[in-house]
């Protein structure tokens, strides 16, 4: 992030103290067994550095929504934290709820699950519709 972008950021939301940055392309992507690692480093952070304004950029899904259960868990306050995607600042409330959610924001699983669905609904027509003509 440029420190321009920062600045608005803090002009726009003075007591953030954690950025993320979700980029699906160039964010850290971290394995699965690391994450709860990393959480705990941000989380160190951010309660022994309480005036100080950390950034980081990710390119996990998992990462987001265990940042955003932080969140929910009274752990860090929703009006300390924000997410960028794409440059869009993406806000969170108490109980985790993203606002906005912009399209291609952590939906990869989503697309996959409803890919899932589609196809195993097809599946299920064609076997019965084979069924019916007895084939």
């Amino acid at each position: 992030m440029k420190k321009e972008e920062i600045d608005e950021i803090k002009k726009l939301y003075p007591n953030v103290l954690i950025i993320i940055e979700y980029d699906p392309i160039l964010g850290i992507t971290l394995p699965d067994i690391h994450l709860k690692d990393e959480l705990e480093y941000i989380l160190r952070n951010y309660t022994k550095h309480k005036n100080h304004l950390s950034i980081y950029s990710y390119g996990n899904e998992t990462f987001v929504l265990n940042a955003r259960l932080l969140v929910s868990r009274n752990l860090v306050k929703p009006y300390e934290i924000i997410f960028i995607f794409k440059g869009e600042i993406i806000t969170i409330n108490e109980y985790g709820r993203l606002n906005p959610w912009p399209n291609g924001f952590c939906d990869n699983e989503e697309k996959i699950s409803e890919e899932i669905s589609r196809t195993a609904f097809n599946i299920y027509v064609r076997k019965e519709n084979e069924a019916k003509n007895g084939k």
